[in-house]
């Protein structure tokens, strides 16, 4: 607000006081013209200061959001954890707090492992025999420290010590010489430095209740040496389980190049095939409780033996993940230091890693398709005869029962739903059946490990339960997507809403910047899978889109966009959609899609393309 803004408003101010008390035409008039002329000018000060700011950092994203959410008047504010509850003791210092949560952290995993029942199959059962050969560690060399630091974000959040990624990118040339030394040694010797074991544990909220530690996520926050270190050996151990095909096919998480899209292709392409034979498919929706925290080293250094991982490699490995600790940061305050024993470390480099070679076997435990994007599950069976189908799927599940108990995982029985998929007007008879999760060992029967699934569809009294949310994506049990229309067209409208607030202040180039992290980030997450749904729904998704360019250009809401998407240069979402089909199919028939699509005579088979 400038001096003159500053006095128009006070003449404003005293117009509206004038009109109020005189009450005659003339005044209301003057008033009323002032006012619409101290508003025009209003807008163009705000356009122009937006503009000017935005062009002075041009070369900064950072600033440059930090900007558009002032015009958005998005609150940026930090949650801050204020309060948590701890064995029925309401804890507000946060010293306290900390403690609370770091005794909380450490001893989730021991927790869930001591409850899941002990079993006599030996996790080495389900592994097949290694022919890849072993993993070597080379020496580190100054170019290539200097060249993951070099690609590590640059950022200001600490780690223990007080070191940051910005402050190692500045003094890479000086210490990118010793720290090669340092890693040369680590790596030859199978040993991981012990002063880079300690983590700062961040809680990271999730949902429900906010004082409850049990609704909050912790991410390491991890020295920021040991992230070079961590990197370099990454990138040895994803080459190695790469080059040797030895994640299975069908995992789609944390792996290059593979995306949630792929697991929802695969998914819907087996229950489409069913759908289309006019057969029953049934699709199992695993939730697993803390499954980084509850990883067991022993378990996994078998593992990782049977991946080719042996000798000093394995040694290091086992020095990593050994006599680790941990301190959790409450608004600034560090908690005692508290030691851990399992997990593979959420908000590692290694960690998403260590975890697909974990839970690499599943596959082989059962003889359902089953899909991974890290530790979201699914597994699927079809056949024309639904009771035995329902037979088949318990007797199945209680084999997946068996692995899980057998490699000290537990399962969410509550949060595990299944769905029944069948084309629309074919009755879903279960005469009685349920299909349930068993978790007794061997013979014994305890009715109290014997618990129902629940069903998801389209009759159930809740309406969030008739549909079922897999990866960012709303599927329903005749596989018509209408809620997942329904939830992005009430995304879209929101944003369209924002957007809208903010069009007479900022430029068409913000505008469209707006657009694209607002809107078109929407349309672009698996187009694939939206194809599938039927043209009406796929317009009403375009409907919305329109609305959406009408409004960065400021044109009428009635203007053909046919010249506005030529203009912006932006695809309509049934181009969006196409696109990606194609981008998708050349994948496949060149070959660098992921294993999963190649296989010989896959092009016929995948029916959502059809």
């Amino acid at each position: 607000m400038t001096k003159g803004l500053l006095i128009s408003r006070l003449a404003k101010i005293k117009l509206h006081q004038n009109s109020v008390a005189l009450r005659t035409p003339e005044s209301i008039a003057t008033y009323k013209k002032y006012r619409n002329l101290y508003n025009t000018i209003l807008r163009a000060s705000k356009k122009l200061y937006f503009f000017s700011e935005i062009q002075k950092s041009r070369k900064n994203p950072k600033k440059t959001w930090q900007i558009l959410n002032e015009a958005m008047q998005t609150n940026t504010q930090r949650n801050t954890i204020e309060k948590i509850t701890s064995n029925g003791n309401l804890l507000t210092s946060p010293l306290d707090i900390a403690n609370s949560f770091n005794e909380f952290f450490a001893g989730i995993g021991n927790k869930i492992a001591n409850d899941i029942p002990l079993s006599n199959v030996d996790p080495k059962s389900y592994l097949q025999p290694c022919t890849a050969p072993p993993l070597e560690f080379n020496k580190v060399c100054q170019g290539e420290v200097s060249a993951v630091i070099k690609c590590i974000l640059s950022k200001t959040s600490t780690d223990v010590d007080g070191l940051t990624s910005k402050l190692l990118k500045f003094v890479a040339n000086e210490i990118s010489i010793p720290l090669s030394h340092i890693f040369s040694l680590s790596l030859d010797q199978g040993k991981f430095p012990n002063k880079l074991k300690t983590s700062r544990i961040v809680p990271i909220f999730k949902g429900g209740r906010k004082d409850l530690c049990d609704n909050y996520r912790p991410i390491a926050c991890l020295s920021a040496i040991s992230k070079i270190l961590e990197k370099i050996v990454a990138t040895k151990l994803v080459n190695h389980l790469t080059t040797h095909k030895l994640i299975s096919k069908n995992q789609f998480g944390f792996q290059r190049f593979i995306s949630t899209e792929h697991n929802l292709v695969s998914l819907i392409n087996y229950v489409s095939s069913a759908l289309n034979d006019s057969k029953y498919c049934v699709g199992i929706f695993l939730d697993l409780k803390k499954a980084f925290d509850v990883c067991d080293h022993g378990v996994l250094f078998a593992k990782l033996e049977s991946l080719g991982i042996i000798g000093t490699a394995l040694n290091w490995f086992k020095s990593y993940l050994s006599d680790r600790q941990q301190r959790v940061d409450i608004n600034g305050q560090l908690s005692n230091t508290k030691e851990i024993d399992l997990s593979v470390i959420q908000g590692s480099i290694l960690g998403p890693i260590l975890f697909l070679c974990y839970i690499n076997d599943l596959p082989n435990a059962s003889n359902l398709f089953t899909l991974m994007f890290a530790d979201d599950t699914q597994g699927l069976a079809c056949g024309n005869d639904l009771d035995q189908l329902i037979d088949f799927v318990n007797l199945e599940l209680k084999k997946w029962a068996t692995w899980f108990s057998a490699n000290r995982m537990a399962v969410n029985v509550s949060k595990t739903k299944f769905i029944i998929f069948h084309n629309k007007g074919k009755k879903v008879n279960m005469n009685g059946k349920q299909i349930v999760f068993d978790t007794n060992i061997g013979t014994n029967s305890n009715p109290s490990l014997i618990s129902p699934l629940e069903r998801i569809h389209s009759n159930h009294p809740d309406p969030d339960h008739r549909h079922y949310k897999l990866l960012g994506v709303l599927i329903d049990e005749n596989l018509t997507f209408q809620s997942h229309i329904n939830y992005v067209r009430n995304k879209l409208s929101k944003s369209i809403f924002i957007i809208n607030r903010v069009t007479n202040i900022l430029p068409q180039k913000s505008l469209k910047d707006l657009y694209f992290a607002l809107v078109h980030s929407h349309l672009t997450y698996c187009p694939i899978i939206v194809g599938c749904s039927s043209k009406s729904n796929i317009d009403k998704i375009f409907i919305m889109q329109k609305k959406a360019i009408r409004v960065i250009t400021n044109s009428d809401y009635r203007a053909h966009t046919d010249q506005l998407f030529k203009k912006l240069q932006i695809l309509p979402f049934a181009k969006i959609i196409e696109q990606a089909k194609l981008l998708f199919m050349h994948s496949v028939y060149y070959n660098y899609a992921p294993k999963s699509f190649q296989t010989p005579g896959l092009l016929t088979k995948l029916v959502i393309f059809k």
